[in-house]
This record gives C-alpha cells, sequence and structure tokens, in this order.
C-alpha cells in the first residue's frame, strides 16, 4: 500500500502559522495594545523561523489590522485580533443609536449569563474592577470610562463564551461618543447610581440571571434617552 508522504511546507503555509501564533501571544496577554513586541532577531531566533518568514507574519498581521510597524521605532500591537480590526473599522463608523440597539440585543443576557455561571475567583475579580471604577468616578477622573469598560468586559468573561466575549469587546469599546464628550455632566445626570453599577454587581454576586437582565435592560435604556436629550440639546444650540 501506498503512502503519501507529508507535504512540504511552504514558507507561505509557515508565515502564516507564525502570523497565528503571533496573534495567540496577543491574545493571551504576553504583548498588550500599545505595546512594541520584540525585535526581528528576537522572534526569529524565539520561533527558530528566517527573517523573511517572520516579516510575511508580520506584514500579514499588519494588513489584518493586528499589528502597526513604525519605522525607526518598532512594530507595536494594534489590536488584539484580527477580528477586533475589522469590528473596530465597522464600528467607527456606526452612529451611536446603531450601537446601542446592538447592546439592548447583547447585553443584558449576557449580564444574566454571568450571574449564573459566575465563579469565586472572577466574582472577585469584578468586585476589584468595580472599586477601582468608583475612585475614579469620586476623583472626577477621564479614565472613568476605562474603568467602565473594564467593569463591564470582565462580566463578558464571566459568561464563558469566547465568540460572545470577543464581539462584545469590539461592541463596548466604542463607548457612545456623548459620554466621552461630555463626561462630568453625564456623572451628574438622574441615572447616576444606575451607572456606577452597584446594584448589577450585587445581583450578579446572588446569581440574579432576571434581575441582572431588566436592570441591565433599564441602563441601557437610560443611556438611549440621555443620548436623545443630548442630540436635542446641540440641534438646539
Amino acid at each position: 500500500m501506498n503512502q503519501k508522504k507529508p507535504e512540504k511546507l511552504t514558507k507561505k503555509t509557515l508565515a502564516t502559522q507564525l502570523a497565528e501564533l503571533l496573534e495567540e501571544s496577543i491574545q493571551n496577554g504576553s504583548w498588550a495594545v500599545g505595546d512594541r513586541i520584540p525585535s526581528e532577531p528576537e522572534l526569529a531566533e524565539r520561533y527558530g523561523v528566517s527573517r523573511n518568514t517572520l516579516r510575511e507574519a508580520i506584514h500579514y498581521l499588519v494588513i489584518a489590522g493586528v499589528l502597526d510597524v513604525r519605522q525607526g521605532d518598532g512594530t507595536y500591537v494594534k489590536n488584539r485580533t484580527a477580528f477586533d480590526a475589522t469590528m473596530q473599522k465597522r464600528f467607527a463608523a456606526a452612529d451611536a443609536a446603531n450601537i446601542i440597539e446592538v447592546r439592548r440585543l447583547i447585553e443584558p443576557e449576557l449580564c444574566a449569563m454571568a450571574a449564573r455561571r459566575r465563579t469565586a475567583g472572577e466574582m472577585k475579580s469584578l468586585e476589584q474592577k468595580h472599586r477601582r471604577l468608583l475612585e475614579s468616578y469620586e476623583n472626577q477622573r477621564p479614565d472613568y470610562i476605562e474603568t467602565d469598560i473594564e467593569f463591564h468586559m470582565q462580566i463578558a468573561r464571566m459568561c464563558h463564551n469566547p465568540l460572545l466575549r470577543d464581539l462584545y469587546r469590539a461592541v463596548i469599546s466604542y463607548y457612545p461618543l456623548f459620554v466621552k464628550d461630555s463626561f462630568l455632566s453625564f456623572l451628574e445626570n438622574e441615572h447616576l447610581e444606575v451607572y456606577l453599577h452597584k446594584d448589577l454587581l450585587r445581583l450578579i454576586r446572588e446569581g440574579d440571571a432576571d434581575g441582572a437582565r431588566e436592570l441591565t435592560a433599564r441602563m441601557i435604556e437610560s443611556e438611549a434617552e440621555d443620548l436623545d436629550m443630548q442630540r436635542e440639546e446641540r440641534a438646539d444650540g
């Protein structure tokens, strides 16, 4: 019986495999968004490939929007995954109202899933992120938005669904611009208690999936109302 010889890997295949390994390193936290990755000689030695293969892999990730090559400075992480880069382009052109509609479909159920599937370790991490969120608000620091996004991303991780987590990251990364543009007034409006997430944290801790779902839906409706009000004010102004 004739046995087929294993197919020889081409340089293109090696480059594709290497690109996947580099992307995995970014996803597992070896390099964060904004970090400069190691030099070409170091990476080539680490992965046992030629510098030409490495450059081809990096070029693939640059085209995919994952890496950014800065001449004379190095190569930096631009997005965690090619999926993130693609979604970033799409959401960058989306209207805030459309983003809120997507969140209506995803976020309430995501919080309900987190309440059902949470672990003790994940809950501890969520509580830590919530404390940072409150500290940022109390000091009126501009990183309030980033701490809020990280709080929500921890909830997404607690769902134990990588596809849902990645999709939600793309959505929440484009926090409605009216929040960023009107930071202080946003934190002084009538929906403040909802936005600080104290009740949401409690409901998830207690495993109350229905309560977490309903509260999250109300929060999103509050954001939609605030968006409409700010649009009316800008139109009148």
